[in-house]
């Protein structure tokens, strides 16, 4: 309710499959959630798209976790310059 601005009654309707979501509604819903994202996707035949997107994401990731290991890396070989 609180990302579309629908009533209690509206989501209510949705959840039970009575009614569908405008398409206004269905963006806001989108926008925050990855299940209901991946289901769109998964509907409409494009579930490669969920995969693609996820592999941005885990890049992203793993970039980050190497940062890290170079950080520690670095402070920890002798010679370089924070162990001096």
């Amino acid at each position: 309710m609180n990302w579309t601005g629908v009533s209690e009654r509206t989501a209510k309707n949705w959840f039970a499959g009575s009614q569908g979501s405008a398409g206004e509604h269905l963006l806001g819903l989108l926008r925050n959630s990855d299940e209901v994202a991946a289901a769109v996707l998964a509907l409409s035949g494009r579930s490669e798209l969920r995969v693609v997107a996820g592999l941005h994401q885990t890049r992203e990731t793993l970039l980050q976790v190497l940062e890290a290991l170079d950080a520690l890396l670095e402070a920890s070989v002798p010679g370089t310059a924070e162990n001096e």
